[in-house]
């Protein structure tokens, strides 16, 4: 194993080696040596924060949803912990890509892992939140490609509300329209009663009651 990366980093240098770029090639190296996929027993969780600005271990939560056990109570926790107010933390960028990994073992769909996902990546542009640590970088990128992918999925099937608009929102911000994707998954029905009634006159000029030809049949 440790010769087939040497052998990989020779490659790379030889290929791309021109007199005067050998900064730029030992930063290639450098970064292309640092990756690799944050797991649960990585020392660095103890040092994360989390949306209140204090150190954070998200990883008993974590390992109940993995489990199946307790579910309900560890999404509370992660919605409480992660973030604040706005506020997030490393520990919420590296408990993504945790979710990531575990949602798309079990094949399963859950707003929450949309919607808890997409706040977290919406209060990363926060100026006042701290940035994604080098070091998890490339986690974070790959866990938001796998996020696009579940959300794009579960959408063949026949979820409920909160599961589409959540969906929606991963799908709209991994498509690079952050605002569209906030604004999704900031939305409850009462409110986009309201902007639909007060920008399109919903209640005067349209009818629910009209024959549905698109979506899952009703029962």
């Amino acid at each position: 194993m440790a010769f087939r990366l040497a052998s990989q980093h020779i490659r790379i240098w030889w290929l791309f080696w021109t007199p005067g770029n050998e900064i730029a090639l030992l930063r290639l190296r450098r970064s292309t040596t640092g990756i690799h996929k944050m797991k649960l027993d990585d020392d660095r969780w103890q040092q994360l924060r989390g949306g209140y600005k204090v150190l954070y271990d998200p990883r008993p939560a974590l390992r109940r949803l993995i489990s199946d056990t307790e579910v309900d109570a560890a999404w509370h926790e992660l919605w409480q912990e992660l973030h604040h107010q706005g506020d997030v933390g490393e520990a919420s960028y590296a408990a993504v890509t945790i979710l990531a990994d575990a949602f798309q073992s079990k094949r399963v769909t859950d707003w929450n892992l949309f919607s808890l996902a997409a706040l977290i990546e919406v209060e990363r542009h926060r100026k006042t939140n701290p940035p994604i640590p080098e070091w998890l970088r490339f986690d974070y990128r790959r866990a938001w490609k796998q996020l696009f992918a579940l959300a794009v999925s579960c959408l063949h099937e026949d979820v409920d509300a909160y599961t589409v608009r959540s969906a929606l929102a991963v799908i709209a911000i991994g498509k690079s329209e952050l605002k569209l994707g906030a604004l999704i998954n900031w939305l409850g029905s009462s409110e986009l009663d309201e902007i639909i009634e007060n920008n399109m006159l919903w209640h005067d000029l349209y009818s629910d009651a009209a024959e549905q030809l698109v979506g899952p049949e009703r029962r």
